[in-house]
């Protein structure tokens, strides 16, 4: 290659990473600042999505210019013309491929921007989604870059999907049943849910295949999405997040019952005070049962997450416990009489 040739190139490419960084640097705070200010959430994240890809495609550019302007240069005819025509499929291979990473970003700059702000459920199925519809673009656009005439091949990829499809029943099941579960949002991630054969825990992420649920046991319970979809489940999550604590309790038959009442709301709203939890609703007590040994009564707490439950219940019991012994309260032991007739 004669040496001018190279000092020629080596301008154009120059010129190209100059323009790119100039712009970067440059150009590109202004308009991503204006693109923050604005109310379009897709164009701030199409301009978050650039980044430094605008350098790479300066320089592509600036090639391909220099090809272009010296098509017909003898010079270049000489030492690099059968190459030319590599040379521009390889640029516009590579436009393609940054382009679509680009999109891509964008794309799950923009689902996460959603996700944060609960439009949509915080689950992996939507990027793994957007990933494969954008490798399955950029193959095809690949292809034409080739001039692989892809309408054929698309024909038999019809055919031959139907194949695949019965070969693989169970994952397109799962892989719908998680679009439906997502779509209808009875189930989101965060979630406390309860299946009917009686797995419970927070839902972690619903992907194409299954959901993740975690136990309070910090286990994981993976469960295909199409088993979610044919069972019973218990969202405790919705249609709030607050939810209603029973606890049962028994006091004898000689107990004041206004004085029970009285002091059971006591001790429970100092309670949860001390815990540093925000009363929803105030507590109450309803009697329900004259029991073999005790007149029995619900006490009735709301909290505001299903886990709060576990640690209400026993501070309650303790703090509740110690006060009736104060106030004399009796909690019963079962008692059963037996009367013996004497012949």
């Amino acid at each position: 290659m004669a040496q001018p040739l190279v000092v020629e190139i080596g301008t154009f490419v120059g010129i190209g990473l100059g323009t790119g960084l100039l712009l970067y640097l440059l150009l590109f705070p202004i308009i991503k600042r204006y693109a923050k200010e604005s109310q379009a959430v897709f164009l701030r994240n199409l301009v978050n999505g650039i980044g430094s890809f605008v350098i790479i495609w300066t320089i592509l550019g600036s090639i391909s210019l220099f090809l272009t302007y010296n098509a017909n240069n003898q010079t270049v005819k000489d030492s690099i013309g059968i190459y030319i025509p590599d040379i521009q499929l390889t640029i516009q291979i590579l436009f393609i491929i940054t382009i679509l990473i680009v999109f891509a970003r964008a794309i799950s700059l923009f689902l996460n921007y959603h996700m944060r702000k609960g439009n949509l459920p915080q689950t992996t199925i939507f990027h793994n989604l957007m990933r494969f519809l954008i490798f399955v673009y950029a193959v095809i656009l690949i292809l034409q870059a080739f001039r692989v005439d892809v309408g054929p091949l698309l024909a038999t990829l019809g055919v031959g999907a139907l194949a695949v499809a019965l070969a693989l029943q169970d994952t397109l099941s799962n892989l719908f049943a998680g679009i439906y579960i997502i779509l209808v949002r009875q189930i989101s991630p965060g979630d406390y849910i309860q299946l009917q054969s009686g797995e419970a825990g927070y839902v972690t992420d619903i992907n194409w295949r299954n959901t993740t649920i975690r136990t309070m046991q910090n286990n994981l319970i993976i469960i295909p999405n199409s088993n979610m979809t044919s069972t019973i489940i218990t969202n405790y999550s919705l249609p709030k997040k607050d939810m209603s604590v029973k606890i049962p309790i028994g006091v004898g038959y000689e107990s004041d019952l206004e004085l029970v009442e009285r002091v059971t709301i006591e001790v429970t709203s100092e309670t949860l005070k001390n815990m540093g939890i925000t009363l929803v609703n105030p507590p109450k007590v309803r009697y329900n049962l004259f029991g073999n040994s005790s007149i029995n009564f619900n006490l009735i707490v709301t909290i505001k997450d299903f886990e709060q439950q576990f640690l209400v219940q026993h501070q309650l019991i303790k703090d509740l416990m110690a006060r009736y012994r104060i106030e004399k309260i009796n909690i019963p032991f079962p008692i059963t009489t037996v009367y013996l007739e004497k012949d």
